[in-house]
């Protein structure tokens, strides 16, 4: 993740630093992080960042200072197309998939680790 500047989150001075969760729950690819993010009705956005750190930003502030931000930093739409519409919850869904194979994979293979 990297902080763009704006009021709604001064005080957080992350570089680049990788999301792993979102109000809790593990992030599998950015197509996912945008669903959670967007049908989220909590109040708050918590990022839960590599090493324990995390960001919590209010929702309805995100939500009305988002179009300020974006032309503060000359970018001209929150989210690459391919976020957009159908085809991102359907990379959203297949980067669930995904994980939840190779979490069975692994405890696949931990059972049979344990039997042999």
């Amino acid at each position: 993740m990297q902080v763009l500047s704006h009021e709604i989150n001064h005080g957080y001075k992350y570089s680049v630093l990788p999301i792993e969760t979102f109000n809790g729950s593990p992030v599998h690819n950015l197509a996912h992080l945008a669903a959670m993010v967007d049908a989220c009705a909590d109040p708050y956005l918590n990022f839960g960042l590599e090493g324990g750190r995390f960001i919590t930003l209010n929702r309805q502030e995100v939500l009305e200072h988002t179009p300020h931000i974006l032309k503060i930093n000359n970018i001209p739409v929150d989210r690459s197309d391919d976020l957009l519409g159908e085809d991102a919850a359907a990379a959203a869904a297949a980067g669930v998939e995904a994980a939840r194979e190779a979490a069975a994979a692994a405890d696949g293979e931990a059972l049979q680790d344990g039997i042999a």
